[in-house]
């Protein structure tokens, strides 16, 4: 017997100390009764757990449904303790999308070399570490920083779900260096980027510009979770991170292939 409520009742968003949302749980929840009653009985077992993905690959589910189920059941089988190489041989189906368009790491550096203020490097640090959307960087306020943990609090633009999400201590440090040199008030409210979307969007441009790099506020967003996903960090974390409702959002991403892979197959013709 799968023990799935005491399960939901500790699930956490990755990277966060606050508990997963509600619809989080009901996705959860949803997956991990379908695996039970293919179960039928049986006791949990990673190789059942890859049984099951495959046989809702053969029902003709789509990818990214089966992706859900699989990510769902992958953190259930580690609550519940099962090795965690064992867990990761349990392979899923890749989902092809519209891939994210994104910053190659080479030239985030490059856009860091060209910014001129503590505002310009705070904006490509923050944002590509963070991965917040432009309005969710304006609502933060010195009150929702977490100074010395090295954690912010949002409230998703999106999905409404509030939440503490981890940030760098490089990041911190570029969040640091612009509010003393932007004489950010220190009252609890004040606003760290009180300026509107259109100047930083028009800042970014122009640092892209100086760059000769095309770029957008909302590009840093897609450029953290996939350098993240190069580095081998899973989806189910990514979606916490990024706030993501649908797994499908964030599946996107596992389309996606490094610079360093491109240039390591070579044409055969």
């Amino acid at each position: 017997m799968m023990k799935i409520d005491d399960f939901i009742g500790s699930l956490t968003r990755r990277g966060s100390l606050s508990k997963a949302s509600e619809n989080t749980k009901r996705a959860y929840r949803v997956s991990l009764l379908k695996f039970e009653s293919f179960l039928n009985g049986q006791k949990v077992r990673v190789a059942l757990a890859q049984e099951f993905i495959l046989q809702e690959m053969q029902d003709g589910l789509k990818p990214a449904s089966v992706c859900r189920d699989g990510w769902a059941l992958k953190r259930y089988l580690a609550w519940v303790g099962f090795p965690e190489k064992a867990i990761r041989n349990v392979r899923l189906p890749s989902v092809i999308e519209q891939l994210p368009d994104y910053h190659e790491k080479e030239e985030l550096d490059l856009l860091l070399k060209v910014a001129k203020t503590p505002l310009e490097r705070a904006l490509v640090i923050v944002l590509t570490d963070t991965v917040l959307r432009i309005s969710e960087l304006r609502a933060l306020t010195n009150e929702r920083v977490d100074w010395k943990g090295g954690y912010i609090f949002t409230d998703r633009e999106k999905t409404g779900m509030p939440g503490w999400i981890p940030i760098s201590p490089q990041a911190l440090a570029a969040l640091t260096e612009y509010v003393k040199w932007a004489k950010i008030p220190k009252s609890p409210k004040a606003k760290l980027f009180p300026m509107s979307y259109n100047d930083y969007y028009k800042w970014i441009r122009g640092l892209g510009e100086r760059a000769g790099i095309k770029s957008h506020p909302h590009k840093f967003r897609h450029t953290g979770i996939a350098l993240r996903h190069f580095d081998g960090v899973e989806i189910s974390t990514l979606k916490d991170l990024a706030g993501h409702k649908k797994y499908d959002t964030t599946m996107r991403y596992a389309g996606l292939k490094s610079r360093a892979l491109k240039e390591k197959i070579k044409p055969v013709l």
